[in-house]
């Protein structure tokens, strides 16, 4: 990057990102702010990069191309679904000069959240965005990438261009061997004049995330059982937060809005697909507990999911099973439609790890009958 893009880049993560992040909130993570008269707001949450790897892997492993593509259907609604939850701006002729500000300063945010730096060139005639990553997510490290860099990517493209046709394609990546991840957006038919391979899909409606429901369900409220925000877990140092980088047990996290493990969830549920996130989270918490300190895995649970966004987090032991209640939980219009297996796994694995024998917090009761969404998961 040139000097202007370092300093750039600086002032996201450093003052930008301070401002529009609200981060000092037990069991929340979220960003608020407004944008030419639209009120944003978004519950958002650190993800484990290892889940998502994991999934991928395991789903292509198993349903092929099917899979890849329901992954990449689910990246591609909630990157439409999240540009418009942020208020982004749709491209219109004689405003070039505008959205190439607006997409140089976005590319600088994901920059920020996802990568260790992107290099991008901009064609608005054609409605063609390349990019080229260093160290981006997920598909570092299993050369996929079909939910984030594609997916979620395409989304994005789609909806600032307002062209359901522009799709991704990934010719080169980290993952793959190569020393960076080339990533091309544009309507199909340039792609294919290209000779660029890509998932294509039939257009889809756009889901309806940010609801007054969202709104109320989702504010910030003081915490009954965590006292461990975001920001505290990193001033004390058990979560590291360095050049936009966030580890935790030296395990990377990304920071997504909360439906996009709805969206995931919704996707792969159509074929039998919960199996598969359930035994991918529940493996990334197996591998974690052994990192964790020896000694009462309860509250160290708690305090991680709190920090990270889950939810304002209890673990309970009664009579040797186990039961996590979280209130506060993030909720979108799509909970009645999925079973919280990326949730349910994650935590049942580091259980597992911990005390030395199969958890599953297969059971799940949930409810809004006090104002805010509650979520329990046990055995």
């Amino acid at each position: 990057m040139g000097v202007k893009d370092n300093l750039v880049s600086w002032f996201i993560k450093n003052i930008e990102m301070s401002r529009m992040e609200l981060i000092d909130n037990p069991g929340f993570v979220v960003t608020q702010f407004s944008e030419k008269g639209a009120n944003v707001f978004m519950r958002e949450i650190f993800f484990p990069e290892e889940v998502f790897v994991n999934i991928e892997r395991n789903v292509e492993a198993r349903m092929g191309e099917k899979g890849a593509k329901l992954l990449y259907s689910a990246g591609k609604t909630f990157g439409r679904t999240y540009s418009k939850m942020s208020a982004f701006p749709k491209f219109e002729s004689g405003k070039e000069g505008e959205m190439e500000d607006f997409v140089y300063m976005f590319i600088r945010y994901m920059e920020a959240m996802w990568s260790s730096g992107i290099q991008h060139t901009l064609d608005l005639e054609k409605k063609t965005l390349e990019m080229k990553a260093k160290d981006f997510v997920v598909c570092r490290k299993d050369g996929l990438g079909r939910i984030i860099s594609e997916g979620t990517g395409a989304g994005f493209w789609s909806y600032v261009m307002n062209d359901s046709s522009i799709e991704a394609s990934h010719p080169r990546c980290i993952g793959r061997g190569a020393d960076v991840c080339d990533l091309v957006y544009a309507p199909n038919y340039r792609l294919h004049e290209a000779g660029l391979k890509y998932l294509e899909l039939e257009p889809e409606e756009d889901v309806k995330i940010v609801t007054p429901n969202y709104v109320e369900l989702n504010r910030i409220r003081e915490p009954q059982f965590s006292r461990s925000s975001f920001k505290n877990m990193v001033d004390s140092g058990h979560i590291e937060y360095k050049n936009g980088t966030v580890k935790f047990a030296d395990e990377r996290h990304m920071l997504c809005e909360a439906s996009i493990f709805y969206l995931l969830e919704s996707y792969l549920s159509k074929e039998g697909g919960d199996s598969v996130i359930f035994q991918s989270a529940f493996d990334y918490g197996m591998k974690l507990s052994q990192k964790l300190d020896d000694g009462k895995i309860e509250p160290l649970i708690s305090d991680y999911l709190s920090a990270t966004g889950w939810g304002d987090s209890i673990v309970l032991n009664k009579e040797g099973k186990y039961r996590i209640v979280s209130n506060y939980f993030p909720w979108t219009p799509l909970a009645d439609s999925v079973t919280f297996s990326l949730f349910r796994g994650m935590v049942s694995g580091i259980l597992s790890g911990h005390v030395g024998r199969q958890v599953l917090l297969d059971k799940i009761s949930m409810g809004t009958s006090q104002g805010f969404f509650v979520l329990e998961a046990y055995e």
